[in-house]
């Protein structure tokens, strides 16, 4: 939706351009959608054959890929903190056999 040109008007209204999504197809009004929860996206106005875009388009194909990239990211760092976990309890208890297995 960032960069994009919507309507933050319900469709039911009569201000509505059916040219244009409407923000609410994009969850506006719940914790995770658009203005929502750790959302990023900010509206500027908009004036019909004034205004230009100058926002930064995305790849959508592209945008999925680096999320997908950075899950798997944040997946790993999640899998180290836990083992470093696991080695400092193994090694605060005097576990010898686990010291070794979680060292390697």
């Amino acid at each position: 939706m960032q960069g994009k040109i919507v309507n933050i008007v319900p469709k039911e209204s009569s201000r509505y351009d059916p040219k244009y999504p409407s923000i609410y197809d994009h969850g506006y009004g719940k914790a995770s959608g658009c203005f929502g929860i750790k959302c990023g996206h900010k509206l500027y106005p908009y004036i019909k054959g004034v205004s230009h875009n100058f926002q930064k388009q995305y790849d959508p194909k592209e945008a999925i890929e680096k999320q997908k990239i950075r899950q798997k990211q944040r997946y790993y760092e999640c899998n180290i903190r836990h083992l470093k976990y696991d080695l400092d309890l193994a090694r605060r208890q005097n576990d010898v056999s686990s010291d070794q297995r979680l060292s390697s």
